[in-house]
């Protein structure tokens, strides 16, 4: 009769070196478990943290390109000061209005407008998308700009006196 290295089907082998080997392995697949775990939750923190960053800078962005957009208008409107009296400037004999003015701005809004028009004290209206936007905005284009007397905010909308 041939005996054979390998166990009978159904039988294990009962040896204690076997059995520790089989403890080991139960007890190392466990422990890899802890470790993923946390290396998830570590991913997931991250992520959220990254993708905060990423909206704050698109909200920043934003930001810049609105003042280059109101710099525009502000240098179109200095143009059409020079060239009429101030009272005049959106009246019907001159209704002119600088030609940024036309187009939706970065936020979205086209409702960009000059108010007062006709006036001696007109203004520039510019919507924002949030509050703090135009809080920025207007720290931005204060009385010392060329052109302005000073700047407000109303909820989202900025408003610039211009001179």
């Amino acid at each position: 009769m041939k005996h054979s290295i390998y166990p009978k089907k159904n039988q294990s082998n009962k040896s204690s070196l076997n059995q520790d080997f089989k403890a080991t392995k139960r007890k190392q697949r466990g422990n890899t478990l802890v470790p993923v775990v946390i290396g998830i939750a570590i991913t997931a923190v991250a992520t959220a943290s990254f993708l905060n960053q990423g909206a704050d800078i698109a909200s920043r962005n934003k930001v810049g390109i609105a003042a280059n957009e109101i710099t525009t208008m502000l240098y179109d409107w200095n143009l059409l000061r020079t060239t009429s009296a101030v009272n005049a400037i959106g009246t019907a004999d001159n209704p002119s209005a600088p030609a940024a003015m036309s187009e939706a701005n970065i936020f979205g809004v086209s409702n960009n407008s000059f108010s007062g028009a006709g006036s001696a004290t007109p203004g520039l209206v510019f919507t924002t998308d949030v509050p703090s936007s135009c809080t920025v905005l207007s720290g931005i284009f204060h009385a010392g700009i060329e052109g302005v007397s000073g700047s407000t905010c109303a909820g989202s909308q900025l408003t610039i006196t211009l001179n």
